[in-house]
């Protein structure tokens, strides 16, 4: 930090002398402090560098995901044959017979819960009918 000017205007010769050293040791100090946050500005922007592919990693799971979701309730099927793939592209080859039953056993709880799903769709549906085939009863 600077120290505050000298009130008085008046200055002998020996104290000009005395208050030169010190100002250059403030300099000295200051051209430090910035060298110092420098050095600290480059190490920030190495981790923020470093950072970002993993956000951006973390936002395209997230992405995909998504897209997933999307899919799923778009389409059982394809949902199941993408995942696979996705499974099959994973580099652990002893876990591939596994994962294939794994693989056909969900894809049979998840076709039960679409056929699940459809019934209770329908049935909502036909209930919703009933209800305004019962309305317009009462209308009339």
């Amino acid at each position: 930090k600077l120290r505050p000017a000298v009130q008085y205007c008046t200055v002998s010769e020996s104290d000009a002398m005395e208050e030169e050293p010190l100002q250059h040791k403030d300099q000295h100090q200051q051209d430090h402090q910035q060298d110092h946050q420098q050095d600290h500005q480059h190490n920030h922007k190495d981790q923020q560098q470093q950072q970002q592919p993993f956000q951006q990693e973390v936002d395209q799971q997230h992405k995909d995901q998504q897209q997933q979701d999307h899919q799923q309730h778009k389409d059982h099927e394809q949902q199941q044959h993408k995942e696979y793939h996705q499974q099959q592209q994973q580099p652990f080859h002893h876990h591939h017979q596994q994962q294939q039953q794994h693989q056909q056993r969900r894809h049979q709880q998840q076709q039960q819960q679409t056929l699940q799903w459809r019934q209770d769709l329908e049935q909502q549906h036909e209930h919703q009918e009933q209800e305004e085939y019962h309305h317009q009863q009462q209308q009339q």
